[in-house]
Protein backbone atom coordinates (compact mmCIF):
# COMPACT_ATOMS: atom_id res chain seq x y z
CA UNK A 1 0.00 0.00 0.00
CA UNK A 2 1.73 3.49 -1.18
CA UNK A 3 -0.26 6.62 -1.14
CA UNK A 4 0.65 9.60 -3.22
CA UNK A 5 2.62 12.09 -0.75
CA UNK A 6 2.96 15.43 -2.54
CA UNK A 7 -0.90 16.42 -2.38
CA UNK A 8 -0.81 15.03 1.68
CA UNK A 9 1.64 16.66 2.71
CA UNK A 10 0.21 19.79 1.04
CA UNK A 11 -2.99 19.63 2.61
CA UNK A 12 -1.52 18.65 5.73
CA UNK A 13 0.53 22.42 5.69
CA UNK A 14 -2.86 24.17 4.77
CA UNK A 15 -4.50 22.63 7.92
CA UNK A 16 -1.42 23.50 9.97
CA UNK A 17 -1.64 27.17 8.95
CA UNK A 18 -5.42 27.59 9.34
CA UNK A 19 -6.01 25.88 12.68
CA UNK A 20 -2.58 26.22 14.85
CA UNK A 21 -0.68 29.26 14.03
CA UNK A 22 -2.42 31.21 11.19
CA UNK A 23 -4.05 33.45 14.26
CA UNK A 24 -0.46 34.46 15.65
CA UNK A 25 1.25 35.21 12.13
CA UNK A 26 3.03 31.91 12.38
CA UNK A 27 3.75 30.33 8.52
CA UNK A 28 4.51 26.84 7.87
CA UNK A 29 7.59 26.91 6.06
CA UNK A 30 7.73 25.10 2.20
CA UNK A 31 10.31 23.26 0.96
CA UNK A 32 9.83 19.95 -0.21
CA UNK A 33 13.33 19.45 -1.99
CA UNK A 34 14.73 19.92 1.90
CA UNK A 35 13.90 17.06 3.96
CA UNK A 36 14.68 19.15 7.12
CA UNK A 37 12.49 21.97 6.17
CA UNK A 38 9.82 19.64 4.51
CA UNK A 39 6.52 19.24 4.68
CA UNK A 40 8.05 15.37 4.46
CA UNK A 41 7.46 13.28 3.17
CA UNK A 42 7.08 14.52 -0.32
CA UNK A 43 7.03 13.05 -3.79
CA UNK A 44 9.25 15.55 -4.98
CA UNK A 45 12.04 13.64 -3.02
CA UNK A 46 11.23 10.90 -5.93
CA UNK A 47 13.11 9.92 -9.49
CA UNK A 48 10.78 8.12 -11.96
CA UNK A 49 11.88 4.58 -12.12
CA UNK A 50 9.82 2.32 -14.28
CA UNK A 51 11.33 -0.89 -12.70
CA UNK A 52 9.67 -0.45 -9.28
CA UNK A 53 6.01 -1.54 -8.74
CA UNK A 54 5.10 2.48 -8.02
CA UNK A 55 6.77 3.67 -10.58
CA UNK A 56 9.12 6.01 -8.52
CA UNK A 57 12.53 5.28 -6.21
CA UNK A 58 13.57 7.77 -3.00
CA UNK A 59 16.03 10.27 -3.83
CA UNK A 60 16.92 11.86 -0.58
CA UNK A 61 19.99 14.04 -0.95
CA UNK A 62 23.01 13.20 0.80
CA UNK A 63 24.78 15.00 3.56
CA UNK A 64 28.79 15.54 3.67
CA UNK A 65 29.80 11.81 3.56
CA UNK A 66 33.67 12.47 5.08
CA UNK A 67 31.44 13.72 8.17
CA UNK A 68 28.46 11.62 8.49
CA UNK A 69 29.55 8.37 6.84
CA UNK A 70 26.62 5.96 8.63
CA UNK A 71 24.13 8.42 7.73
CA UNK A 72 24.87 7.97 4.38
CA UNK A 73 25.16 4.35 4.00
CA UNK A 74 21.51 4.41 6.01
CA UNK A 75 20.67 6.05 3.17
CA UNK A 76 22.56 4.40 0.08
CA UNK A 77 19.74 2.09 1.13
CA UNK A 78 16.70 4.21 1.63
CA UNK A 79 17.27 5.29 -1.58
CA UNK A 80 16.97 2.57 -3.53
CA UNK A 81 13.37 2.16 -2.00
CA UNK A 82 10.45 2.20 -3.87
CA UNK A 83 8.52 4.39 -1.66
CA UNK A 84 8.87 5.83 1.86
CA UNK A 85 8.54 4.08 4.87
CA UNK A 86 4.85 2.76 6.32
CA UNK A 87 5.47 4.53 9.81
CA UNK A 88 6.94 7.98 8.31
CA UNK A 89 7.98 11.06 10.34
CA UNK A 90 5.99 13.68 9.21
CA UNK A 91 8.10 16.77 9.66
CA UNK A 92 6.61 20.10 8.95
CA UNK A 93 8.47 23.34 10.26
CA UNK A 94 7.29 26.97 11.19
CA UNK A 95 8.51 30.23 10.65
CA UNK A 96 8.79 30.81 14.81
CA UNK A 97 7.62 28.87 17.68
CA UNK A 98 3.84 28.01 18.26
CA UNK A 99 1.69 26.54 20.83
CA UNK A 100 2.49 22.59 20.94
CA UNK A 101 -1.67 22.98 22.59
CA UNK A 102 -2.55 23.65 19.38
CA UNK A 103 -0.99 20.97 16.91
CA UNK A 104 -3.17 18.02 18.17
CA UNK A 105 -6.23 19.40 16.79
CA UNK A 106 -4.64 20.56 13.83
CA UNK A 107 -2.50 17.99 12.04
CA UNK A 108 -4.32 15.48 9.35
CA UNK A 109 -3.13 13.52 6.88
CA UNK A 110 -5.35 13.42 3.95
CA UNK A 111 -5.67 10.08 1.84
CA UNK A 112 -5.49 9.70 -1.70
CA UNK A 113 -5.35 7.49 -4.24
CA UNK A 114 -3.37 4.11 -4.41
CA UNK A 115 -0.20 3.51 -6.65
CA UNK A 116 -0.61 0.00 -7.05
CA UNK A 117 -4.32 -2.23 -7.47
CA UNK A 118 -3.04 -5.01 -5.86
CA UNK A 119 -3.33 -3.99 -2.51
CA UNK A 120 -6.27 -2.16 -0.81
CA UNK A 121 -5.43 0.91 1.35
CA UNK A 122 -5.67 1.94 4.89
CA UNK A 123 -8.28 3.84 4.23
CA UNK A 124 -10.49 5.02 1.70
CA UNK A 125 -10.05 8.24 -0.36
CA UNK A 126 -10.64 11.44 1.02
CA UNK A 127 -10.12 10.16 4.66
CA UNK A 128 -9.19 12.50 6.90
CA UNK A 129 -7.44 10.89 9.94
CA UNK A 130 -5.71 12.88 13.01
CA UNK A 131 -2.35 12.56 13.94
CA UNK A 132 -1.89 10.33 17.32
CA UNK A 133 1.89 10.89 17.82
CA UNK A 134 3.36 13.93 17.99
CA UNK A 135 6.51 15.63 19.21
CA UNK A 136 7.37 19.49 19.20
CA UNK A 137 11.04 20.56 18.89
CA UNK A 138 11.23 24.11 19.46
CA UNK A 139 14.87 24.89 19.21
CA UNK A 140 15.69 24.51 15.39
CA UNK A 141 16.44 28.17 14.65
CA UNK A 142 13.18 29.33 15.70
CA UNK A 143 11.02 27.13 14.25
CA UNK A 144 9.50 24.15 15.60
CA UNK A 145 9.30 20.55 14.01
CA UNK A 146 6.68 18.20 14.03
CA UNK A 147 7.53 14.33 13.99
CA UNK A 148 4.47 11.84 14.00
CA UNK A 149 5.22 8.27 13.79
CA UNK A 150 3.96 4.90 15.27
CA UNK A 151 6.59 2.10 15.54
CA UNK A 152 10.52 1.58 15.45
CA UNK A 153 12.96 -1.20 16.72
CA UNK A 154 15.63 -3.31 16.32
CA UNK A 155 19.04 -2.68 14.42
CA UNK A 156 22.36 -4.21 15.26
CA UNK A 157 25.61 -3.07 15.39
CA UNK A 158 26.83 -1.71 11.64
CA UNK A 159 24.10 -3.39 10.38
CA UNK A 160 21.53 -0.63 8.23
CA UNK A 161 19.15 -3.26 7.81
CA UNK A 162 19.20 -5.13 10.81
CA UNK A 163 17.57 -8.26 11.24
CA UNK A 164 15.75 -7.37 7.75
CA UNK A 165 17.44 -10.06 5.66
CA UNK A 166 17.69 -12.44 8.11
CA UNK A 167 13.63 -12.77 8.72
CA UNK A 168 13.09 -13.13 5.10
CA UNK A 169 15.54 -15.54 4.69
CA UNK A 170 13.77 -17.39 7.66
CA UNK A 171 10.94 -17.07 6.09
CA UNK A 172 12.22 -18.61 2.71
CA UNK A 173 13.37 -21.53 4.51
CA UNK A 174 10.27 -22.00 6.13
CA UNK A 175 8.97 -22.19 2.85
CA UNK A 176 11.19 -24.71 1.13
CA UNK A 177 10.19 -26.80 4.91
CA UNK A 178 6.68 -26.58 3.32
CA UNK A 179 7.52 -27.62 0.32
CA UNK A 180 9.10 -30.91 1.48
CA UNK A 181 6.66 -31.64 3.97
CA UNK A 182 4.26 -31.77 0.73
CA UNK A 183 6.24 -33.76 -1.02
CA UNK A 184 6.14 -36.32 1.80
CA UNK A 185 8.01 -36.69 4.46
CA UNK A 186 9.01 -40.50 5.99
CA UNK A 187 10.02 -39.65 9.53
CA UNK A 188 11.17 -43.10 10.66
CA UNK A 189 12.13 -44.64 7.12
CA UNK A 190 10.15 -47.39 7.15
CA UNK A 191 8.61 -46.07 3.51
CA UNK A 192 5.27 -44.67 4.55
CA UNK A 193 4.73 -40.76 4.65
CA UNK A 194 4.53 -39.57 7.87
CA UNK A 195 3.38 -36.06 8.02
CA UNK A 196 0.51 -35.29 6.55
CA UNK A 197 0.91 -32.93 3.02
CA UNK A 198 -1.76 -30.66 3.81
CA UNK A 199 -2.71 -30.18 7.46
CA UNK A 200 0.23 -27.29 7.76
CA UNK A 201 -0.19 -24.93 10.54
CA UNK A 202 2.13 -22.19 11.95
CA UNK A 203 2.49 -21.78 15.90
CA UNK A 204 5.65 -18.39 16.25
CA UNK A 205 6.93 -16.66 19.33
CA UNK A 206 9.26 -14.05 19.51
CA UNK A 207 11.35 -13.99 16.35
CA UNK A 208 9.17 -17.20 15.29
CA UNK A 209 6.28 -15.00 15.31
CA UNK A 210 8.39 -12.09 13.22
CA UNK A 211 9.17 -14.52 10.62
CA UNK A 212 5.54 -15.97 10.60
CA UNK A 213 4.22 -12.93 9.86
CA UNK A 214 6.02 -12.66 6.74
CA UNK A 215 5.97 -16.21 5.95
CA UNK A 216 2.05 -16.42 6.33
CA UNK A 217 1.33 -13.41 3.99
CA UNK A 218 3.10 -15.15 1.07
CA UNK A 219 2.75 -18.46 1.61
CA UNK A 220 -0.76 -20.00 0.74
CA UNK A 221 -0.34 -23.71 2.21
CA UNK A 222 -0.21 -22.93 5.62
CA UNK A 223 -3.88 -23.45 7.24
CA UNK A 224 -4.02 -21.08 10.40
CA UNK A 225 -1.14 -18.99 12.52
CA UNK A 226 -0.83 -18.44 16.29
CA UNK A 227 1.77 -15.39 16.71
CA UNK A 228 2.88 -15.28 19.96
CA UNK A 229 4.29 -11.83 21.51
CA UNK A 230 4.60 -10.31 17.60
CA UNK A 231 5.41 -6.76 17.54
CA UNK A 232 6.58 -4.16 15.01
CA UNK A 233 8.27 -2.17 14.18
CA UNK A 234 11.07 -3.73 14.84
CA UNK A 235 13.14 -0.69 15.32
CA UNK A 236 11.35 1.61 17.75
CA UNK A 237 9.94 -1.37 19.72
CA UNK A 238 13.82 -2.12 20.88
CA UNK A 239 14.10 1.78 21.74
CA UNK A 240 11.63 1.38 24.03
CA UNK A 241 12.51 -2.54 25.25
CA UNK A 242 14.24 -2.48 28.90
CA UNK A 243 15.57 -5.74 26.99
CA UNK A 244 17.29 -4.27 23.99
CA UNK A 245 18.02 -1.13 25.17
CA UNK A 246 21.93 -2.37 25.00
CA UNK A 247 21.52 -3.00 21.45
CA UNK A 248 20.25 0.36 20.66
CA UNK A 249 22.96 1.89 22.41
CA UNK A 250 26.08 0.18 20.41
CA UNK A 251 23.85 0.45 17.11
CA UNK A 252 24.00 4.35 18.02
CA UNK A 253 27.37 4.02 19.87
CA UNK A 254 28.98 2.55 16.19
CA UNK A 255 27.90 5.55 14.46
CA UNK A 256 30.10 7.54 12.96
CA UNK A 257 29.23 10.73 14.17
CA UNK A 258 28.65 8.92 17.50
CA UNK A 259 25.15 9.32 18.73
CA UNK A 260 24.97 9.43 22.68
CA UNK A 261 23.70 12.20 24.52
CA UNK A 262 23.62 11.05 28.14
CA UNK A 263 26.46 10.17 30.58
CA UNK A 264 26.99 6.38 31.31
CA UNK A 265 27.13 5.95 27.96
CA UNK A 266 23.54 5.95 27.23
CA UNK A 267 20.92 7.70 25.40
CA UNK A 268 17.32 9.40 25.45
CA UNK A 269 15.62 9.43 22.23
CA UNK A 270 12.91 11.39 23.52
CA UNK A 271 9.96 9.38 22.09
CA UNK A 272 6.55 9.45 22.53
CA UNK A 273 3.65 7.09 22.15
CA UNK A 274 0.21 6.97 20.79
CA UNK A 275 -2.59 9.24 22.28
CA UNK A 276 -0.31 10.90 24.29
CA UNK A 277 0.20 14.57 25.72
CA UNK A 278 2.75 16.54 22.67
CA UNK A 279 6.18 16.06 23.73
CA UNK A 280 8.39 18.69 23.71
CA UNK A 281 11.78 17.62 22.54
CA UNK A 282 14.13 19.34 24.98
CA UNK A 283 16.72 16.68 24.90
CA UNK A 284 20.18 17.79 23.45
CA UNK A 285 20.85 14.82 20.58
CA UNK A 286 17.69 13.31 20.73
CA UNK A 287 16.29 13.90 17.27
CA UNK A 288 19.37 13.31 15.37
CA UNK A 289 19.29 9.81 17.16
CA UNK A 290 15.06 9.69 16.35
CA UNK A 291 16.26 10.42 12.21
CA UNK A 292 18.71 7.50 12.63
CA UNK A 293 16.35 5.11 13.93
CA UNK A 294 13.68 6.12 11.32
CA UNK A 295 16.50 6.09 8.78
CA UNK A 296 16.88 1.94 9.82
CA UNK A 297 13.14 1.21 10.17
CA UNK A 298 12.65 2.16 6.82
CA UNK A 299 15.50 -0.06 5.39
CA UNK A 300 13.61 -3.29 7.89
CA UNK A 301 10.50 -2.76 6.47
CA UNK A 302 11.22 -5.41 3.65
CA UNK A 303 11.19 -7.54 6.80
CA UNK A 304 9.37 -6.07 9.71
CA UNK A 305 6.13 -7.89 10.70
CA UNK A 306 4.04 -4.54 10.67
CA UNK A 307 4.39 -4.75 6.72
CA UNK A 308 3.26 -7.57 6.41
CA UNK A 309 0.30 -8.34 9.25
CA UNK A 310 -2.66 -6.78 6.47
CA UNK A 311 -1.73 -9.33 4.49
CA UNK A 312 -2.47 -11.94 6.78
CA UNK A 313 -6.27 -11.97 6.41
CA UNK A 314 -8.19 -8.95 5.46
CA UNK A 315 -5.72 -7.69 3.02
CA UNK A 316 -4.14 -10.96 1.25
CA UNK A 317 -1.82 -11.32 -1.73
CA UNK A 318 -2.71 -12.84 -5.16
CA UNK A 319 -2.94 -16.64 -5.04
CA UNK A 320 -3.02 -16.70 -0.90
CA UNK A 321 -6.23 -17.29 0.50
CA UNK A 322 -6.83 -15.23 3.87
CA UNK A 323 -5.96 -17.20 6.76
CA UNK A 324 -7.33 -17.28 10.64
CA UNK A 325 -4.64 -15.63 12.76
CA UNK A 326 -4.30 -16.05 16.74
CA UNK A 327 -2.37 -13.51 18.44
CA UNK A 328 -0.69 -14.04 22.13
CA UNK A 329 0.61 -11.69 24.65
CA UNK A 330 1.62 -10.48 27.76
CA UNK A 331 0.99 -7.52 30.16
CA UNK A 332 4.11 -5.24 30.38
CA UNK A 333 6.64 -7.42 27.99
CA UNK A 334 9.33 -6.16 28.86
CA UNK A 335 11.26 -7.49 25.16
CA UNK A 336 8.81 -6.53 22.82
CA UNK A 337 6.31 -3.57 24.52
CA UNK A 338 2.52 -3.93 24.35
CA UNK A 339 2.40 -0.78 21.66
CA UNK A 340 4.06 -2.42 19.67
CA UNK A 341 2.46 -5.86 19.95
CA UNK A 342 -0.93 -3.76 19.24
CA UNK A 343 0.48 -2.06 16.22
CA UNK A 344 0.58 -5.64 14.44
CA UNK A 345 -2.77 -6.61 15.11
CA UNK A 346 -4.16 -3.47 14.10
CA UNK A 347 -2.27 -3.61 11.10
CA UNK A 348 -3.54 -7.52 11.06
CA UNK A 349 -6.81 -5.36 11.45
CA UNK A 350 -7.92 -8.90 13.92
CA UNK A 351 -8.51 -6.62 17.11
CA UNK A 352 -10.45 -9.63 18.04
CA UNK A 353 -8.59 -12.41 18.25
CA UNK A 354 -6.49 -11.41 20.37
CA UNK A 355 -5.35 -13.52 23.84
CA UNK A 356 -4.25 -11.17 26.89
CA UNK A 357 -2.41 -12.69 29.44
CA UNK A 358 -2.96 -10.18 32.44
CA UNK A 359 0.54 -10.75 34.89
CA UNK A 360 -0.80 -7.86 36.89
CA UNK A 361 -3.38 -10.13 37.92
CA UNK A 362 -1.73 -13.57 38.03
CA UNK A 363 0.41 -12.60 41.47
CA UNK A 364 0.48 -15.13 44.04
CA UNK A 365 3.23 -15.25 46.79
CA UNK A 366 5.61 -17.73 47.02
CA UNK A 367 4.86 -18.26 43.53
CA UNK A 368 6.49 -15.99 41.24
CA UNK A 369 6.13 -15.45 37.44
CA UNK A 370 9.08 -14.01 35.28
CA UNK A 371 10.39 -10.56 35.66
CA UNK A 372 9.85 -10.34 31.82
CA UNK A 373 6.90 -12.31 30.37
CA UNK A 374 7.80 -12.11 27.16
CA UNK A 375 8.31 -15.95 27.08
CA UNK A 376 5.36 -16.50 29.44
CA UNK A 377 3.86 -19.55 27.03
CA UNK A 378 7.25 -21.22 27.26
CA UNK A 379 8.11 -20.85 30.71
CA UNK A 380 8.19 -24.32 32.66
CA UNK A 381 11.12 -23.46 35.23
CA UNK A 382 10.40 -20.09 36.84
CA UNK A 383 7.67 -21.23 39.28
CA UNK A 384 4.50 -23.53 39.51
CA UNK A 385 2.47 -21.19 38.56
CA UNK A 386 4.84 -20.06 35.47
CA UNK A 387 4.02 -23.92 34.25
CA UNK A 388 0.62 -23.95 34.66
CA UNK A 389 -0.04 -20.80 32.49
CA UNK A 390 2.73 -21.93 29.35
CA UNK A 391 0.58 -25.19 29.56
CA UNK A 392 -2.93 -22.59 28.97
CA UNK A 393 -1.46 -20.70 26.69
CA UNK A 394 -0.21 -23.86 24.97
CA UNK A 395 -3.29 -25.88 24.64
CA UNK A 396 -5.16 -22.58 23.30
CA UNK A 397 -2.65 -22.73 20.66
CA UNK A 398 -3.57 -26.16 20.28
CA UNK A 399 -7.12 -25.68 20.19
CA UNK A 400 -7.51 -22.46 18.13
CA UNK A 401 -5.50 -24.74 15.00
CA UNK A 402 -7.57 -27.44 15.85
CA UNK A 403 -10.95 -25.43 15.67
CA UNK A 404 -12.29 -23.39 12.76
CA UNK A 405 -10.21 -20.07 13.53
CA UNK A 406 -12.84 -17.96 14.09
CA UNK A 407 -12.54 -16.98 18.11
CA UNK A 408 -10.74 -17.12 21.06
CA UNK A 409 -10.60 -20.51 22.97
CA UNK A 410 -11.16 -20.06 26.56
CA UNK A 411 -8.61 -21.46 28.80
CA UNK A 412 -8.88 -19.66 32.18
CA UNK A 413 -10.62 -22.84 33.70
CA UNK A 414 -6.94 -24.71 32.76
CA UNK A 415 -5.33 -22.21 35.31
CA UNK A 416 -7.51 -22.95 38.38
CA UNK A 417 -5.45 -23.43 40.51
CA UNK A 418 -3.20 -21.65 41.29
CA UNK A 419 -5.30 -18.73 39.96
CA UNK A 420 -8.87 -18.18 41.33
CA UNK A 421 -9.56 -15.65 38.63
CA UNK A 422 -9.32 -15.34 34.96
CA UNK A 423 -5.93 -14.41 33.58
CA UNK A 424 -6.52 -14.71 30.11
CA UNK A 425 -8.30 -12.01 28.19
CA UNK A 426 -9.87 -11.03 25.13
CA UNK A 427 -9.40 -7.19 25.30
CA UNK A 428 -12.03 -4.98 24.52
CA UNK A 429 -9.98 -1.72 24.28
CA UNK A 430 -5.74 -2.82 22.88
CA UNK A 431 -3.13 -1.53 25.58
CA UNK A 432 -1.37 1.25 24.26
CA UNK A 433 0.60 1.79 27.65
CA UNK A 434 3.87 -0.03 28.08
CA UNK A 435 2.78 -1.36 31.34
CA UNK A 436 5.90 -1.78 32.80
Amino acid sequence: MACRYYLLQLSLAALLAASAVQAAGVKVRFDPTSPAVGPFPSDVLTVADSAQKTGLRINLPMPDCSKEPSTCAELAIVNQLDGFSLEPRLRVRFSAAVNPDTLKDGVFIYWLKLLTTEEQGQQPFGTITPINKIEYDPSTDGNGTIDAYEGCVMAAGSQVVGMRDCIRQTALDNMQLIRAIQAGMDLNVDGTVDLSRNLIFYVGYSFGSLVGSVLNAVEPAIQSVVLNSAGGTMVESAAWSPMNHLVVLAMLAYRQPVLINRPGPDFNAALTLRNQPVRIIDVPGAVAIQETLERIEWNNMLGDALSFAPHLSWSPLPGVSPKPVLFQFAWGDLTLPNPFETAVVRAANTPGMVSLFRTDLAQIPNLPLNADPHMFAFDFSTSAASVVVARAAQAQMAMFLSGDGRSVPYVNNLVFPPFWSNVFFVPNVLPEDLNF
